[in-house]
């Protein structure tokens, strides 16, 4: 029996329990130890079969034993816990990914819609509906930016009461936060918008007031201001909305500038037409007033020359000597009506002398003609010779507008002024006459002259302003470049 039972350790303080255990077990058989862990650790090595425990033994086992368990079971949550943060930061990994797609989507698919056309006015309002439809923007306002006339400009808006709208129509590129955006190229964050002092000023806080934050986005093509997107929400604006907002001014900001060129190539097609149209109708009227000059004066003088010579060959020869005197006559008249008409044509003195030269012999001829004296003021044109083209154009310029006050001022003095910088030559003519409403003469088209002014200047690369007003005389200013731009 012992060899079947093998070597036995007990494990027991208790003298009690010893004995009961000697008696009841064979005596070669039994072992005792002090140590429960040398016990299992013999039987584990295979030099015992069983371990005997006492009741002392077996409470400090089954104390030791929930111990281990609690301990166990501690780390078994602990482990639960990490795997299910590890499971929540897969989740919210994979929420961050469908977005970022989804962002990467609306990146793409919202340029792709907008570059559907290249009408402005049609991609302004196909960035609105995915701004406001696809995006959920509950508010916002988009503006083009006027480099020249240094501007934000208003052209779509939605989430606004109509009445507000007249008061965000233009924003000076120098207020602020214009000039943040324009300075940084950054996005411009209100976090809190009940704030804003604007916001209370236009009273949206009445009107919208879930709206929480604001944020305005440079519209940027290869780092030029196209433009600014002005949105509202009604929940805070993130890192993430920002990042993504960021990239969409720069993706929309090339369907903005190809847009604008397009418009701007058309406006100058235009443009262009009108022009040409208009040349024409200006040299027409020019070779109108030359044939009525040559049909009226010429023509009048060589008919009157004609019947002279005519009848001087019917007379005796003492009695044609007035008739041939008189013939002499008319034929000055006629070289000096034939040389008036060359130089209003163009005058030689132009081409051979310059600009200044030209404009004192023509004010004094004006003078003469018209009893309208000129007070001449002048600046940079001594000795100086510039383009034919930049020479003819203030010289007819100023002939035109001369003209004009001949004609409709009624006074009897004018005020001419003209300088040349280093890049730039500035013609004024003032007066103060009757004046006129410029605007109505363009649109009526029953001023040529004030037409070609401006065609002349624009031809040029240059600019040509008419203020005036009924009754408080007129201002014409023209900017003529001196450069060459075919170079």
């Amino acid at each position: 029996m012992s060899n079947q039972i093998g070597k036995i350790l007990l494990v027991e303080n208790d003298a009690t329990a010893l004995t009961s255990a000697r008696d009841l077990l064979p005596k070669n058989s039994l072992t005792e130890v002090t140590s429960l862990s040398t016990a299992l650790g013999e039987v584990a090595a295979g030099a015992a079969a069983w371990v005997l425990l006492g009741p002392d033994a077996a409470q400090a086992l089954l104390q030791e034993v929930e111990l281990r368990t609690q301990e166990r079971t501690t780390e078994l949550a602990q482990a639960i816990e990490t795997l299910r943060e590890q499971v929540l930061d897969t989740q919210r990994m994979e929420a961050e990914i469908r977005r970022e797609n989804q962002e990467l989507a609306i990146l793409n698919s919202i340029p792709a819609a907008v570059s559907t056309s290249l009408d402005l006015t049609e991609v302004l309002l196909l960035l609105k509906q995915q701004l406001s439809q696809q995006l959920g923007v509950s508010g916002g306002c988009i503006y083009l930016y006027d480099q020249q006339g240094e501007n934000f400009e208003l052209k779509e808006t939605w989430g606004f009461p109509d009445r507000v709208i007249p008061q965000l129509a233009n924003v000076p590129a120098q207020s602020y936060p214009a000039n943040e955006i324009l300075r940084t190229r950054k996005p411009f964050l209100v976090a809190e918008i009940k704030k804003d002092r604007l916001y209370l000023k236009l009273q949206l806080n009445q009107m919208r007031p879930e709206w929480q934050s604001c944020l305005g986005v440079p519209v940027l093509a290869d780092g030029a201001m196209q433009g600014v997107v002005v949105l509202f929400s009604p929940f805070p604006f993130n890192d993430a909305q920002i990042a993504f907002y960021t990239s969409f001014g720069r993706q929309v900001g090339a369907a903005f500038h190809h847009a604008r060129l397009f418009e701007q190539f058309f406006v100058a097609r235009e443009r262009t037409q009108v022009l040409s149209k208009r040349l024409v109708a200006i040299q027409e009227e020019e070779r109108r007033n030359l044939a009525r000059e040559l049909h009226d004066e010429i023509g009048q003088i060589l008919t009157g020359l004609k019947l002279i010579l005519e009848m001087s060959l019917r007379l005796p020869p003492d009695e044609g000597q007035a008739n041939v005197q008189e013939a002499q006559k008319l034929v000055g008249e006629l070289m000096s009506k034939v040389r008036q008409i060359s130089l209003d044509l163009r005058p030689g003195m132009l081409d051979d002398l310059g600009l200044l030269p030209a404009l004192l012999w023509y004010f004094e001829r004006y003078t003469t003609q018209t009893k309208v004296q000129v007070g001449f003021k002048h600046r940079g044109l001594e000795g100086q010779r510039f383009l034919s083209e930049t020479e003819t154009a203030a010289y007819r310029i100023i002939q035109e507008a001369l003209t004009n006050v001949a004609r409709h001022a009624s006074v009897y003095t004018v005020s001419v002024n003209v300088w040349a910088d280093l890049d730039i030559l500035c013609v004024e003519v003032e007066d103060q006459g009757a004046g006129f409403d410029p605007q109505a003469a363009l649109e009526a088209n029953t001023s040529s002259g004030v037409a070609g002014m401006g065609e002349r200047a624009r031809l040029l690369g240059g600019g040509l302003t008419i203020e005036s007003e009924s009754g408080k005389g007129t201002l014409i200013t023209a900017h003529l470049p001196l450069w060459d731009e075919t170079t």
